[in-house]
């Protein structure tokens, strides 16, 4: 009864930590049944690197033309035999036991259609796994929490149900570096995940990093909010909107950094494109705050819940779908 798992990973400009990366999937305790790769048109020498392992059989490897990290990933879901899909970034690391955990946590629950764990960052040397690396809690996750926040921050952290990752149609390759929080919300939507407490992912940080990029990072979370709020009940749309928004606002300080950076080499088209971005995010934050405020007008409230903790207790109060 032991389910299938295919391993898929998207490369691109990694050449460096392919090959570490794919060590870390052949280590693990509970063997993948493959591991597919698909080079997203790498203009380094990925493709040479990989070579042994193709020629060996150890990977099964296709190139495309190049479309993105999420195009890459759904051409590899497209391939895949497995029962469930494993994600892993060409330049992240999984702790040995990390698919053994995630697949016992599905054998568990036949209705789970999508499991993730914990991360642990790393830049340089790969870190010893912290003394609960092994935690056995475990706590459901309803779509709704998404809003705060993207809790699952990276696909190499889930295993997912590969008939309810085709039910959703896969990664959106439209949007560029929130398609996997926007895939996230659509398979939460038609089902609770679970999070589990062990250590699943290995992130790896460094220049190359595409979350780098605050402001187009930015501009694609407010595309993904815009999906997704219309989902939300209206009663409960005007405090998600503004918890959502508030979440979001956290990013503005990276991108006055940005901008400035931009300044300083003279990038007046960038910089202006990143301030652009922080006046969008401040007038959405703006009118949710103001949204919010009419809406506890008319329920006669003057604060939102005492304030302690604001965000754990009105998500308590949200309604888990629509």
């Amino acid at each position: 009864d032991r389910p299938s798992v295919s391993v898929i990973v998207p490369a691109y400009g990694h050449a460096a930590y392919i090959l570490d990366c794919l060590e870390s999937v052949f280590r693990q305790t509970h063997a993948a049944d493959e591991v597919i790769v698909v080079n997203d048109d790498s203009p380094d020498d990925t493709e040479a690197r990989l070579r042994p392992l193709i020629e060996s059989g150890r990977i099964r490897y296709v190139r495309q033309a190049n479309g993105g990290a999420a195009a890459a990933r759904n051409l590899g879901a497209s391939l895949a035999r497995g029962e469930f899909l494993a994600f892993l970034d060409d330049d992240d690391l999984w702790p040995a036991d990390s698919l053994q955990y995630r697949v016992e946590a599905v054998m568990s629950d036949p209705t789970l259609e999508l499991v993730y764990g914990r991360n642990v960052w790393f830049s340089g040397t790969v870190p010893a796994l912290p003394p609960d690396h092994q935690s056995p809690a475990a706590e459901p996750v309803e779509w709704i929490s998404l809003f705060v926040g993207n809790p699952i921050i990276s696909p190499g952290l889930t295993l997912v149900r590969r008939s309810a990752f085709e039910a959703v149609g896969g990664y959106d390759a439209r949007i560029w570096g929130t398609d996997d929080w926007d895939l996230w919300f659509r398979l939460l939507r038609r089902r609770a995940g679970l999070r589990i407490g062990c250590v699943a992912l290995f992130y790896r940080r460094h220049e190359r990093n595409a979350s780098r990029d605050a402001a187009r990072l930015a501009r694609n979370s407010l595309l993904t909010l815009r999906r997704h709020l219309p989902h939300v009940h209206p009663d409960d749309r005007p405090t998600v909107s503004f918890l959502a928004y508030t979440a979001l606002s956290a990013k503005l300080p990276d991108l006055r950094e940005q901008a400035r950076a931009a300044r300083q080499h003279g990038a007046w088209r960038e910089a202006m494109s990143v301030h652009l971005t922080m006046v969008r995010l401040w007038l959405r934050a703006t009118w949710a705050k103001v949204s919010m405020k009419r809406e506890l007008i008319r329920r006669r409230a003057w604060v939102l819940d005492d304030e302690s903790p604001r965000v754990r207790r009105i998500l308590g109060r949200i309604r888990s779908s629509p």
